[in-house]
């Protein structure tokens, strides 16, 4: 999920190299998808660490 949340902004960064002017129009889109996946990905990590591991013995 922190892999897709980073692919909003590359695709920032490619629409700043191709067409500048249209940077101003998907900066905000972008950018909240962005935000949202990099929290919930922060929440997935989070939960995950504080579950006890299964201990098959």
């Amino acid at each position: 999920m922190l892999a897709s949340s980073l692919m909003f902004v590359r695709v920032m960064v490619e629409v700043a190299v191709v067409n500048p002017p249209m940077v101003r129009l998907v900066a905000v889109p972008m950018g909240a998808m962005a935000f949202t996946l990099l929290v919930a990905s922060a929440l997935l990590y989070r939960r995950a660490r504080e579950r006890p591991t299964a201990c098959f013995v």
